[in-house]
């Protein structure tokens, strides 16, 4: 390598060090876009059975309290793996939920105050 002249050397770089610099774009631009969606998955819960989705009680949230909320006067508690989504089937923070929105709850099988799965409805 050290018998050719300086241009020669440099065609012969220039090729590979384009590709390497193409290749690690492309590399990082697939990464962003992967990052990308990663984040929008997570923002996304799993479905819902069918069979939970079709015994979920309507309601309107009357109050919030501590640890409980209650639903059209009834009050219900919180399971501890409870699944809170909006309307759009995004996770949601049960401290969002406040008086007056529109819910769909479903209670767990052998606890009939216990809210395992609750989809409030937000203002748009």
């Amino acid at each position: 390598m050290m018998d050719m002249p300086p241009n020669s050397l440099l065609k012969q770089l220039k090729p590979s060090g384009a590709s390497c610099i193409k290749s690690v774009g492309a590399g990082v631009l697939l990464g962003l876009c992967g990052f990308v969606g990663l984040a929008d998955s997570r923002a996304q819960a799993d479905p819902i059975p069918l069979s939970v989705m079709s015994s979920l009680q309507p309601g309107t949230i009357t109050a919030v309290h501590h640890e409980t909320v209650s639903i059209n006067g009834k009050e219900y508690g919180f399971d501890a793996e409870v699944q809170a989504r909006d309307q759009d089937d995004n996770h949601l923070e049960v401290a969002a939920i406040r008086p007056n929105l529109e819910v769909k709850f479903h209670v767990k099988k052998n606890e009939s105050n216990k809210i395992d799965l609750i989809i409030v409805y937000m203002p748009q």
